[in-house]
């Protein structure tokens, strides 16, 4: 394609993700992010415009309370828990509209059903706090949100503030010319320590269960304890899962789950699933999924096909407002094409690509070929996708833009006060699905995901 150079690849560990390239060429300035929760400052967007806007307690009634949850150290579900059983009530209560990073300071939209907003107010957690609880008519629910805006430093960066602003200044330059970074689904979605999510949900939509299982199990990681590490290789070579529960230590709380339900019916491993939480196993699925688009996306960069320029065969989706695609797609052939491209190149559509499901049907061109050739080499029918021994958790499917802009994107290198290290903060806004991690490894290009951070 015309305008289009060489991508760079990623390193292996970002391939074992299906994020095989970058698509910007200039060099990195490296460092490191996560170094202390509000290094990695989450704010969620509600508003019908990019402003968090945060909403005053009214005199309305209604079965539900709304607050704004701010959370440090804990990820959405664990904080909810910990709120739950601090008032004496059922988890289930709980909506919200989008998980929030762990290792982060995060403010987002919660709502809980028949709790007051004064006994919300009340209560007193370590990591938590609640913030401006009311009455109302609706709950949030998964989606609900438009985004989130990030304020990010990364630290440590080895170079001189004059190099940082060039290199910062040409990468903002090639995502703009590029129509965006890839939309990949981010580290964090296939486990940092341990990538193993996607890989258990591949073999379950496959129907290995046993498979599944062993792998949640067993595989080993280098960054886990040595105890750990010990007890899943002895697994690996013993199968023996009486023993097992005696050598996990507590704190695998999942895994032991599993085990108690295999040492009395060891021969049952789609029923001994059950004995997870459905969020859990909805996420092997899930990661499955992201897995396969990120191998969809890099190949369509490693063939040399822009983001932002579609081919005969493409599914586009016009942008609302606030940036968010729209559900009717537009099938791409050459007596609309100049139109699409036009209207990608003013950031008025997008690309899109299947999170592939069950549902999946798609039209004759590039993306199909791509497509088929991924699912044929990974032995997937859209059929997989329907898990006959657990059709809860199985998945229609749906369309995602390849690409994603970010906007009020702003850096700033700065000097430690105390130390001679250079440290940069990235302000920006992203729409919701797209992941922060993603457009800063465009910026630092690090070997290692885990010690950058990711």
């Amino acid at each position: 394609m015309s305008g289009m150079i060489a991508m760079l690849s990623a390193a292996e560990v970002e391939n074992n993700l299906g994020i095989e390239v970058f698509v910007t060429t200039s060099k990195g300035i490296g460092g490191i992010i996560r170094q202390k929760y509000e290094d990695f400052t989450v704010r969620e967007i509600s508003a019908p415009t990019n402003q968090l806007q945060i909403r005053r307690p009214s005199e309305a009634e209604g079965p539900y309370s709304v607050f704004w949850l701010e959370k440090r150290g804990l990820d959405t579900i664990l904080a909810i828990k910990k709120i739950a059983k601090s008032l004496g009530v059922s988890q289930k209560r709980f909506s919200f509209a989008g998980m929030k990073d762990k290792n982060a300071l995060t403010f987002q939209r919660v709502s809980a059903w028949n709790v007051s907003p004064e006994k919300l107010m009340e209560v007193n957690l370590k990591g938590i706090r609640i913030r401006e609880a009311f009455q109302s008519n609706s709950p949030i629910n998964i989606g609900s949100h438009l985004g989130n805006q990030f304020l990010i430093v990364v630290r440590k960066i080895p170079l001189h503030l004059d190099e940082v602003e060039r290199r910062t200044h040409r990468i903002s330059n090639e995502i703009n010319s590029a129509g965006g970074a890839p939309n990949f689904f981010g580290h964090q979605r296939f486990g940092l320590i341990r990538p193993i999510t996607h890989i258990v949900g591949l073999k379950i939509l496959k129907g290995d269960f046993k498979d599944a299982a062993m792998v949640f199990l067993s595989r080993t990681s280098p960054h886990e304890k040595d105890e750990v590490i010990e007890a899943r290789s002895e697994l690996r070579a013993t199968e023996n899962f009486k023993s097992a529960i005696t050598r996990f230590p507590t704190q695998l709380t999942y895994e032991l789950a599993l085990l108690h339900r295999l040492s009395s019916n060891p021969n049952n491993f789609a029923n001994a699933f059950r004995a997870l939480p459905r969020r859990l196993l909805q996420m092997f699925v899930s990661a499955a999924q992201s897995w396969i688009f990120n191998k969809f996306v890099s190949r369509r960069l490693r063939d040399n096909i822009p983001l932002n320029q579609c081919l005969s065969g493409d599914l586009v989706a016009f942008l609302d407002a606030d940036g968010l695609a729209l559900k009717e797609l537009i099938a791409v052939d050459s007596s609309n094409m100049d139109e699409t491209n036009k209207n990608l190149k003013e950031d008025k559509a997008a690309i899109v690509y299947p999170v592939p499901g069950f549902d999946m049907k798609l039209p004759k061109g590039t993306m199909q070929e791509t497509v088929r050739e991924i699912m044929t080499q990974e032995n997937l029918t859209p059929r997989s996708f329907w898990v006959s021994k657990m059709p809860e958790i199985s998945s229609p499917g749906v369309f995602r833009p390849i690409a994603m802009l970010p906007s009020n994107l702003r850096i700033t290198p700065f000097s430690s006060n105390s130390t001679d290290e250079l440290n940069a903060t990235f302000e920006f806004s992203l729409i919701r699905g797209s992941y922060a991690t993603i457009l800063l490894r465009e910026f630092m290009k690090n070997d290692d995901p885990l010690i950058a951070g990711y």
